[in-house]
């Protein structure tokens, strides 16, 4: 283990960590589209995904024969560095006086709230890196404009979502397994009236879809981002992290939370392994203010764009 982290692990608090790791906020859809791998090194070099993973080898021997050998023709690599993230959550020793009873559970909700916190800072770095129409390569996205935005009667949003589909197949060799939608753009999906006449029958209109009908329509898993952010410490305007955008990607199912950065996928989240880890000390070790510090390094990457396809500005 690197010495820094050594030395950042030490006085970990397993109660805290244990407690802020047990905490999610379901309204966080950044690792499902980059699955998060646990690296044990500051600095990593991975393969950037090419076709060699889909292509057909004459794999059979001849008797005394030599053994086939593949020509790893699309190999390459991607420099990845993490970066360490943090906050601190006080509690002043009047505070901590006046609810002895219950002490711990300041410390909880601190530490929930630092690890809400620094996840939400990944989540809006995930989601500006797969919202930029830039990361893509042409055919893998496109910007809607007047009557083909979703807010539009006769708008087409299955045609241009198996445009998408097809756009990662011919690419990747794969259908996307997911799609993710802004909070916005979900809304405007749902109502939409050539998904309403597919789910109900042209002219019939019973209500919005529910989220199954929509996900057996597509045949793939829908999920919406609405989180919201204040972008200034002192601010009170909320905005949302997931714009009017749909984003079709491919990674493997069984990545979820686990992947193995060998396995193609549109991209992963890094984060290296046993952290984020949360301790509390004293702020200037004069014991007025206990600092609840939650610590981590991570950064993330797209490294098969091919494998992604971006639906632009879906509303007017």
């Amino acid at each position: 283990m690197d010495k820094r982290i050594s030395d950042l692990m030490l006085g970990q608090s397993k109660i805290l960590t244990n407690i802020a790791l047990g905490y999610s906020n379901d309204t966080f859809i950044g690792k499902l589209i980059l699955p998060t791998v646990s690296v044990d090194s500051l600095a990593i070099s991975i393969p950037s995904y090419g076709k060699d993973h889909f292509r057909i080898y004459n794999t059979e021997r001849a008797l005394r024969g030599k053994q086939k050998l593949l020509d790893p023709t699309s190999y390459g690599k991607v420099d990845i560095n993490l970066h360490e993230h943090g906050l601190g959550y006080p509690i002043d020793i009047r505070e901590i006086d006046a609810a002895s009873t219950q002490k711990m559970k300041l410390e909880i909700y601190g530490a929930k709230l630092v690890k809400d916190a620094i996840e939400l800072g990944d989540e809006v770095r995930i989601a500006d890196m797969v919202q930029d129409a830039a990361n893509y390569e042409a055919g893998n996205k496109v910007t809607l404009t007047g009557d083909d935005q979703w807010t539009d009667t006769d708008s087409l949003p299955l045609n241009q979502i198996d445009t998408g589909r097809e756009a990662i197949r011919s690419k990747t060799g794969k259908y996307p397994n997911g799609i993710y939608m802004g909070h916005n753009a979900y809304l405007s999906f749902k109502d939409n009236k050539q998904v309403t006449d597919k789910i109900y029958g042209v002219g019939i209109k019973l209500g919005p879809p529910n989220h199954a009908q929509l996900e057996e329509l597509l045949g793939m898993k829908i999920h919406v981002g609405s989180s919201q952010y204040i972008a200034e410490a002192t601010g009170e305007t909320f905005t949302d992290v997931w714009g009017d955008n749909a984003i079709l990607t491919y990674s493997p199912a069984n990545a979820q939370g686990k992947g193995d950065m060998f396995t193609p996928s549109f991209g992963y989240a890094f984060n290296y392994v046993g952290l984020p880890s949360f301790k509390t000390y004293w702020q200037d070790n004069a014991q007025d203010v206990k600092i609840i510090d939650g610590r981590t390094y991570s950064a993330v990457a797209m490294l098969m764009s091919t494998a992604g396809y971006l639906i632009k500005d879906t509303n007017a």
